[in-house]
């Protein structure tokens, strides 16, 4: 959600650097772009509206840049509003993630400053102005963000002056270190191409940039930081298309060589660490945001019966009311792609200043989950590039399925049968009937809900057809009542303890007239169309996940959508 990305050097590089870097951003979610470069004449900008297809024609090399994508929190998507900001005279440029909380009453003091669009990043910039005619650039940046309320991470840039300042608290920034040149991001992948060394800035630091030099300071007092350097190597995981149509695509067929490999691991690392652990504290919470939130409910509940504790999942978002429940005798598992979303380092935070363990299951190693987290558990997924989370989700429950002692062999099988062409193609016939509806419904029990919940975020998120689940013993309590005839309704069906109740509840549907579309190891005759996967036991929730994934991007590209960048959604949600 938004990206910044920066270049300064000795000698001039051109904007096909900056330009390179964003496209490298483009997973976080974006509505909007640009790039300003300083000149001999002055700072050119060039500024885009939708997505980032044409090369910035405009922007001349240059020693310094910064590039930004944008996604809307303050003010329409529109050229005056798209980033970078500049002040009054076009001297200072500035882009920034994050909202500004007070925003309206800064502005009040901006009275005589010429504001052009509505959102809260330019009044940064004509802040910056005013203590300008006092002060130089440094401590400029340094008492305007001291100023602002809210997660927000800023790098500012001035006419003619060979200096990039930033300054960050809870919204993330890495600085790569080059040979006579310096690279700023708020995301790694970003920059990882040029350089193996980066400084990740802490919250509340203030960074001084030029082509041979880099000082951290506290923002508060001024004084200077001692910082680390960490040598990452370059050479990340392929993120090619490698013939595949799209990023959803390709990763939901690398889920079946993830899942492999998790179940050939010898898990004697951190994720057992967390298990151990959830067996001495006194309260176990799971907790995430969307997807990792559905996630860590599954887990919650398979985990629980193997340490005979009670496991309490809730969103990152909406955990409030247990805060007071927080002691230095709790465990907090935090589940995030991203290691970036903004809901679960509050929360982390705050469960940090209690005391309480942390431990986080993530898919993006040096994230600020990572570097918060008493215990951090790395996925084996490599970058995901799709904003819709596939190979993660997957991932994060085939980690505890094997650590509570599930062989997870039937389940690799069974999702090799289902990538195949002649199921694929099955599922596609079933999506061409369905995508002309406006509601489906996902019907399950005990531990499918939380897959039922992730199949209908799948089918919202990349289709836009508004899909709904429900616990099958809540039915009859309200939801039964939007049943109309040939209303689809998708039952996961598992063979467990509650398949009889969950069948039952099909026949219920089905006598009002719903459309009864079956996954299950076995097919019964109130299903009016049937996907089969195998009796795996709890790991067939891996082999239903995989086909609701699949039954979502059919649904998109019949519908002619972008299956990886789904409209007002962003990859790493960095603003509450």
């Amino acid at each position: 959600m938004c990206g910044i990305v920066g270049f300064i050097s000795s000698t001039e590089h051109d904007s096909n650097l900056v330009f390179n870097g964003l496209k490298n951003l483009e997973y976080r979610g974006y509505d909007s772009w640009g790039i300003v470069a300083d000149t001999d004449q002055q700072l050119v900008d060039q500024k885009f509206l939708g997505k980032i297809t044409s090369f910035p024609d405009q922007i001349p090399p240059s020693f310094i840049s910064l590039g930004h994508t944008r996604w809307a929190t303050h003010g329409g998507i529109t050229l005056d509003n798209c980033h970078p900001h500049f002040d009054c005279h076009h001297q200072v440029a500035l882009v920034h993630n994050g909202i500004v909380e007070n925003y309206q009453s800064l502005q009040k003091d901006l009275k005589n400053h010429r504001i052009l669009g509505q959102t809260d990043t330019e009044i940064i910039a004509h802040l910056i102005e005013k203590y300008r005619q006092k002060h130089n650039l440094l401590e400029s940046v340094r008492l305007t963000f001291n100023q602002l309320h809210g997660l927000n991470a800023i790098a500012v840039m001035e006419h003619q002056n060979n200096q990039i300042i930033v300054a960050k608290n809870g919204s993330p920034l890495v600085i790569g270190l080059g040979k006579n040149a310096n690279y700023l991001a708020s995301d790694i992948n970003a920059i990882s191409n040029l350089t193996d060394q980066f400084i990740f800035l802490e919250d509340n630091w203030l960074a001084q940039i030029t082509p041979q030099n880099v000082q951290i300071f506290d923002s508060a007092t001024f004084k200077k930081i001692k910082y680390t350097i960490q040598k990452i190597s370059s050479s990340l995981t392929d993120t090619d298309l490698n013939g595949y149509p799209n990023y959803l695509a390709k990763e939901i067929h690398q889920q079946f060589q993830i899942i492999k490999n998790i179940n050939q691991q010898n898990l004697n690392q951190p994720i057992n660490q967390i298990l151990k652990l959830a067996q001495k504290s006194d309260q176990i919470f799971f907790t995430g945001c969307g997807s990792s939130y559905h996630a860590a409910y599954f887990n919650s509940l398979i985990v629980s019966p193997k340490i005979n504790r009670p496991v309490y999942s809730f969103p990152a978002s909406e955990f409030s009311p247990y805060d007071n429940f927080l002691t230095d005798k709790s465990l907090l598992v935090v589940f995030s792609q991203s290691g970036e979303t903004i809901d679960a380092i509050n929360l982390v935070n705050f469960a940090k200043n209690r005391g309480v363990t942390v431990a986080s299951v993530i898919n993006s190693p040096y994230s600020t989950l990572h570097r918060l987290a008493d215990i951090c558990q790395i996925l084996p997924c490599g970058p995901e590039k799709c904003v819709l989370s596939t190979k993660t989700f997957t991932a994060q429950l085939a980690l505890f399925l094997r650590s509570i002692g599930q062989d997870l062999t039937d389940s690799i099988f069974d999702i090799q049968q289902i990538l195949k062409t002649r199921y694929l193609s099955k599922i596609n016939l079933l999506a061409q009937k369905i995508a002309s509806y406006q509601h489906i419904f996902i019907i399950a029990r005990g531990n499918s809900l939380p897959i039922a919940h992730e199949t209908a975020l799948k089918i919202k998120e990349v289709s836009y057809i508004h899909a709904e689940s429900f616990s099958g013993g809540e039915l009859k309590h309200g939801p039964i009542a939007l049943i109309e005839p040939g209303t689809p309704c998708i039952i996961i069906a598992p063979n467990d303890s509650h398949y009889d109740d969950i069948i039952s509840s099909a026949t219920e549907i089905k006598a009002r007239g719903g459309w009864i579309i079956g996954i299950s190891s076995k097919n019964n005759s109130v299903f009016d169309n049937y996907l089969s996967v195998s009796d795996s036991g709890l790991s067939t929730a891996l082999s239903i996940t995989v086909i609701a994934q699949i039954l979502a991007g059919q649904l998109c590209q019949i519908k002619g959508y972008d299956p990886d960048k789904p409209r007002n959604l962003a990859k790493s949600v960095t603003v509450k």
